[in-house]
C-alpha cells in the first residue's frame, strides 16, 4: 500500500477526491500520495498568489504526477467546461487541464529552491486530470488538442491505478525527453534524493533531518497498522477470564492499556499489573494523559509494589532476593484471606513472568474481568522455563498474529532467535540489522560510539536502547555509552526492556555462545525485538559452524582482523 500524506486524507469537499483516494490504496509500498498540497506563489510565478493541488503522486523511479480531481459528469464544449448535478443542472467550472498545468509549474518552481540542479534534473513531473465518476470515452477525437488521452484519467483507473500513473509518467517522460533532444533521464532516485523530494514536498517535515523522514514515514504506517487491533476490543464483552497471547511486537501492551482506559472512562476500577518497572513507568505516562477523573478509576502497579501498597509495607531493609520474596508472600495471604482489593477488573502484561499462585490469588478477587497478556518466547528467566498452568482455564483464548512493531527486517532477524517467523500485516522495510564481528574490545568500544552518535542525529536519547543481555555494567563502564552532547540514552538489560520499545535498539555485548540455552535465545528475540527502525548486534569473534541465522534480512561487519564469512555462519543453531 502506498505511502499517504497525511496519514489518513479525506476530503471536505470532494467526493470525487475521497473515490481517487481510495483508488490508490491499491497501490504498492513504492508510491507516496500527498493529498492537498497547498502553496503560495513561489518567486518569479506570477500566475496566481496561491493554488491547491488535489493529489501529487511520487515515484522514485517514475516521477511526479499532479492531478487535478473533477467527480461529477463532467463535459467541455466550446472551449468551456461544465460539471452536471444529480438534479440536472450544468454548472461552469474552471479549465481543470490548465488548473492542473498552473499547479504543476509552480510546485515545479517551488521545487527549484528547495533541490539542488542534479536531482531536478532526474525528477519527470507532469500534470494529469482525474474524472473517477467518468467512464473513459470510446473516441479520444474530442479531446481538448493540447491535451493527451493518456493524461487522463476515469472510473476504470479503480483496476489497476499503478500501471494508468505509470502509462501517464511514461508519456510525460517521452515528451520532456524529445523537448529538450535529451536521449535518456536517469529517472531513478536514491533513497536520500526520495527524502528529499518528500521533504520538498510535505511542510510537516520540515524540522526533520533528512536522513530522519524514512523513519518518520515508518512511523506513520505503524500507527496506522496498530489501529486494527482494537476491534479484538469487540470480542471480550461476555467473558471474565480471557488469555490473550501474542508474539514481541503484536501489540498487546497497547491493547492491554486500551483496555484500561475503557475500563477506566466507564467508572470501573481498574489494574493494570506487570513485574517490569520500566514497563509499569511507560504505561503510566498513558495513563497520564487521561482526564482526572478517568485516572481515579485506573492504577498500574508491579507485582512488587501492589504488594507494598495493599498491605502497607515498606520495602525490604536489604533489597535482596529473600526480602522482596517475603513481600511477594505478603500480598498472597492477603488476597486469600479477604484483604482489601478494590478492583472489578485486573489487566496482566507479561503474565508469562508470573506465578501460578500469584494468578489464581488475582483471578479469584477480581470482581469482573480478568485479562492476561502473554508471550512464551518472552520466559527469559532461568528458573521459569515453562508457562503457568493457570492459562489453560481462560473462557476465550486469542492470538495476536500480526507484527505490527517491526520494521520487516528487524522482525526476521530477531524472531529467527526464538525458532518462529513473524506474520506481517504490512511490509514495512527499513535498515538491514548490522552485526559487528570483534576481537579487540577497544575497536568495538570505538564502534559502539560511532554507531550511537549516528543515531543520535536521527533520534532523541530516549528513543535509542542499550541492551545487556547479562547483568548491567558499573556505572563508571556505562560512560562509554553517553552521547557527544552529553546526553544518554536508554541503558538497562533486557530483562528490563520487556514490554518496552525504541527507535533504535544496540547491544553492545551478546553472547552468541550460548544459543543452545532456550533462555538465552529468548533473550536476543526480546532485545532485538525492541527495535522499530534500527538494530545493532555486536558479537566477540564467535567459534567456527556455532552459529547460523536462519534469516538473511541482516548485515554483517568484520572488525579487527576478523574475516571469512562462511567459516562462521556455517552451522545450525543446537537444541
Amino acid at each position: 500500500m502506498a505511502i499517504f500524506i497525511p496519514e489518513k486524507p479525506k476530503s471536505r469537499d470532494s467526493q470525487g477526491e475521497n473515490r481517487a483516494l481510495t483508488m490508490l490504496e491499491k497501490l504498492s509500498d513504492d508510491w507516496f500520495v500527498f493529498h492537498s498540497v497547498a502553496w503560495a506563489a513561489p518567486k518569479n510565478y506570477k500566475k496566481a498568489a496561491q493554488g491547491e493541488i488535489d493529489l501529487l503522486v511520487f515515484h522514485p523511479q517514475k516521477g511526479i504526477l499532479i492531478i487535478e480531481v473533477k467527480g461529477g459528469t463532467i463535459s467541455t464544449e466550446k472551449g468551456k467546461w461544465f460539471s452536471l448535478a444529480k438534479n440536472g443542472a450544468k454548472h461552469e467550472i474552471k479549465n481543470p487541464v490548465q488548473q492542473a498545468s498552473d499547479n504543476k509549474h509552480a510546485f515545479r518552481q517551488h521545487l527549484k529552491e528547495r533541490l539542488n540542479d542534479e536531482l531536478l534534473k532526474k525528477l519527470v513531473i507532469g500534470h494529469a486530470v482525474w474524472f473517477p465518476d467518468c467512464a473513459s470515452p470510446i473516441s479520444h477525437e474530442n479531446y481538448p488538442l493540447d491535451w493527451k488521452p493518456q493524461w487522463t484519467l476515469f472510473n476504470d483507473a479503480v483496476y489497476n491505478p499503478e500501471a494508468a500513473l505509470s502509462v501517464a509518467l511514461d508519456v510525460w517522460y517521452e515528451q520532456i525527453t524529445a523537448q529538450f533532444g535529451k536521449t535518456k533521464i536517469e529517472r531513478k532516485l536514491t533513497r536520500e534524493e526520495t527524502e528529499m523530494v518528500v521533504q520538498a514536498t510535505a511542510p510537516t517535515f520540515s524540522a526533520i533531518p533528512v536522513h530522519n523522514v524514512g523513519a518518520q514515514l515508518r512511523e506513520m504506517r505503524f500507527v496506522r497498522l496498530t489501529e486494527n487491533q482494537n476491534r479484538i476490543l469487540d470480542y471480550i464483552e461476555d467473558a471474565d477470564y480471557i488469555a490473550v497471547y501474542g508474539s514481541a511486537g503484536t501489540g498487546k501492551t497497547l491493547l492491554a492499556a486500551e483496555m484500561c482506559r475503557r475500563f477506566a472512562a466507564a467508572g470501573e476500577k481498574t489494574l493494570f499489573l506487570c513485574y517490569n518497572r520500566l514497563l509499569k513507568n511507560r504505561v503510566e505516562e498513558y495513563r497520564k494523559l487521561l482526564s482526572p477523573e478517568e485516572q481515579k478509576f485506573w492504577d498500574v502497579f508491579t507485582f512488587d509494589g501492589l504488594a507494598l501498597t495493599l498491605c502497607a509495607l515498606k520495602p525490604p531493609v536489604q533489597s535482596n532476593l529473600a526480602g522482596w520474596q517475603e513481600v511477594k508472600n505478603k500480598l498472597l495471604q492477603h488476597l486469600k484471606t479477604g484483604g482489601a482489593f478494590p478492583y472489578q477488573h485486573v489487566v496482566v502484561d507479561e503474565a508469562q513472568d508470573f506465578q501460578d499462585d500469584w494468578l489464581k490469588a488475582l483471578k479469584k478477587r477480581a470482581l469482573n474481568k480478568f485479562v492476561v497478556f502473554y508471550d512464551p518466547q518472552q520466559l527469559v528467566y532461568d528458573d521459569k522455563s515453562e508457562l503457568p498452568k493457570f492459562f489453560e482455564s481462560a473462557e476465550i483464548k486469542l492470538k495476536l498474529p500480526y507484527n505490527m512493531r517491526n520494521t520487516a527486517e528487524i522482525a526476521q532477524t530477531g524472531y529467527s532467535f526464538a525458532r518462529i517467523k513473524p506474520k506481517l500485516l504490512a511490509h514495512i522495510s527499513g535498515p538491514k540489522p548490522k552485526f559487528y564481528v570483534y576481537e579487540n574490545e577497544n575497536t568495538r568500544i570505538e564502534k559502539v560510539r560511532e554507531v550511537l552518535q549516528c543515531w543520535r542525529e536521527c533520534y532523541t536519547p530516549q528513543s535509542i536502547m542499550v541492551g545487556f543481555l547479562g547483568t548491567k555494567p558499573a556505572q563508571y563502564k556505562l560512560d562509554i555509552y553517553k552521547f557527544a552532547d552529553g546526553t544518554s540514552p536508554i541503558i538497562d538489560t533486557v530483562l528490563r526492556m520487556k514490554g518496552l520499545e525504541a527507535a533504535a535498539v544496540i547491544l553492545p555485548e551478546a553472547d552468541l555462545s550460548k544459543l543452545k540455552i532456550k533462555t538465552q535465545r529468548n533473550k536476543l528475540y526480546v532485545a532485538a525485538t525492541r527495535a522499530r527502525h534500527e538494530l545493532a548486534i555486536f558479537i566477540r569473534k564467535p567459534d567456527p559452524n556455532v552459529l547460523k541465522l536462519v534469516c538473511e534480512s541482516y548485515e554483517i561487519e568484520f572488525l579487527d582482523d576478523v574475516s571469512g564469512f562462511s567459516s562462521y555462519f556455517e552451522g545450525e543453531l543446537i537444541d
